[in-house]
């Protein structure tokens, strides 16, 4: 039984290095019905390929509070598919 919320569900780390997990969820998720907003770092061939699917894409930078933000705005739920992996560019807090 699929269950359709009229807002998007955001997907972070839909096209990073762990991407292919990412884009396995937002291809379930939109096989489903589901909107899907899918924040991306680049507006690359990954994010393409996830528009192709039919997802809505942010481009951003999860370190940027402000790109966190807009890319929540109106969301219904968020999935955390990103992971941490380049210690060169840890923030001073992780939220």
């Amino acid at each position: 039984m699929s269950h359709t919320v009229s807002a998007p569900i955001l997907v972070t780390g839909a096209g990073g290095q762990i991407g292919s997990v990412s884009a396995m969820i937002v291809e379930q998720l939109l096989k489903h019905g589901e909107q899907v907003r899918a924040f991306v770092r680049t507006d690359d061939a990954r994010a393409d390929r996830l528009r192709g699917l039919g997802a809505e894409t942010f481009v951003g930078d999860l370190f940027d509070p402000a790109d966190v933000v807009a890319a929540l705005r109106a969301a219904a739920a968020h999935i955390s598919a990103w992971a941490f992996l380049r210690p060169t560019r840890t923030p001073s807090r992780l939220w």
